[in-house]
């Protein structure tokens, strides 16, 4: 003002209203300043914080490739559950192998066993089979072999095989008396009942056979008994 004075060639004196005015203005001056400071600060904060978010979602977005590192432990993971199923199923195997190992073992055994029996029916006699478990009175083999035998021993067969039509014709072409433990629905069967009455009269045959040959050699004994009574009688008058 006293420049201003100077140069308009007066000198003027500053009023107290002017001094407040100008402290007013450099107080606003001062307030703004500290405004735009802090909002400055708040600018800076915001950025800070924004690189804060950006380093945590890039940490975030990093996470796929630890899952692509983990990978191969799923991997490995894999190859052993199948190592496990390869082993198991050789297990199996290895098991199924000893059953059936097992189950043929077993079948020699009956089969040598079956074997025997059959033997001993055809060369010690049918009757045999009455002391065999049920698992051979139902064996159709072993009974043929014990009735074509001794054919009353189809008392001894199990139900089915009494009327199994085979093992009732070699019964009762072993012996036609065997037709009572036939079973009932069979006994009415033509070629049963043709066996069983053919059987029959082959048996009177062979029983009339033996009486007449019998009587004839009780009559040629007698004759010759005679014979020598007579001789033995004139020997005696001679005397």
């Amino acid at each position: 003002a006293e420049i201003n004075d100077k140069s308009t060639g007066s000198v003027t004196e500053i009023s107290p209203q002017n001094d407040l005015k100008l402290l007013h203005e450099d107080t606003t001056n001062e307030t703004e300043e500290k405004e735009l400071m802090d909002e400055e600060n708040k600018i800076d904060e915001n950025i800070t914080s924004a690189e804060i978010n950006d380093k945590s979602i890039g940490s975030v977005t990093e996470t796929p490739s630890t899952n692509l590192e983990s990978e191969p432990d799923e991997e490995v993971v894999t190859e052993t559950s199948e190592e496990k199923l390869v082993d198991s199923k050789e297990t199996e195997e290895v098991e199924e192998d000893k059953y059936n190992e097992e189950q043929n073992d077993e079948r020699d055994v009956v089969n040598d066993e079956k074997e025997s029996l059959i033997f001993n029916m055809k060369n010690l006699g049918g009757w045999l089979l009455k002391g065999c478990e049920d698992q051979w009175k139902n064996d159709k083999n072993v009974v043929l072999a014990s009735v074509s035998n001794h054919g009353k021993a189809l008392e001894y067969a199990s139900i089915s095989l009494q009327g199994d039509k085979e093992v009732v014709m070699a019964a009762l072409m072993s012996d036609p008396q065997a037709y009572e433990f036939v079973a009932e629905d069979l006994k009415s069967d033509p070629d049963v009942f043709q066996a069983f009455i053919g059987g029959e009269r082959v048996e009177e045959e062979e029983e009339e056979e033996l009486s007449s040959s019998s009587s004839l050699s009780s009559l040629l004994l007698s004759s010759s008994e005679l014979l020598w009574l007579s001789l033995s009688s004139s020997s005696l008058s001679m005397v």
